[in-house]
């Protein structure tokens, strides 16, 4: 049995007040659970739905994004994240302006530096990297005391 690659299940609509829920998408298609078991991300507010966090902290993971790519993207090496010394996973979540005009995220692969999936039904991608969101442990690991 191969991956299972997850689809969102609603879009962006500024005139409508909808948020798409790539994110969920993504996040199920890299922990490989039914995307119905997270909550959609965004509130009705626009702002982060929590219980979509709380979620992700019962199966043991936290949403973290890292904006400085050079630094970590081709390396399996324990990197200072600030959230503590570990590997950040090869399979992350990019993020960035599709060509729909929307902020949005794919499932990708850090290491051969390629999208393995997008969410969204044009699989059109996104234009250019801002971010890239990972899932991390949780609790997150607690940096070392400076001596």
């Amino acid at each position: 049995m191969g991956l299972m690659l997850y689809d969102q299940t609603t879009f962006s609509n500024k005139s409508a007040g909808t948020h798409g829920d790539c994110c969920r998408a993504c996040c199920a298609t890299i922990l490989q659970i039914d995307p119905s078991d997270l909550p959609h991300p965004i509130a009705e507010n626009g702002e982060w739905n929590m219980a979509f966090h709380r979620a992700l902290r019962e199966r043991g993971y936290s949403l973290r994004t890292v904006k400085n790519l050079p630094e970590w993207a081709a390396s399996l090496e324990a990197i200072d994240t600030g959230w503590g010394d570990f590997v950040i996973p090869r399979i992350v979540m990019a993020t960035g302006i599709s060509p729909r005009g929307v902020r949005h995220a794919v499932v990708y692969d850090r290491l051969a530096q390629r999208m393995i999936h997008d969410p969204h039904p044009s699989r059109a991608g996104i234009e250019v990297i801002d971010d890239f969101d990972y899932l991390g442990p949780f609790p997150c690991p607690t940096p070392p005391e400076n001596t």
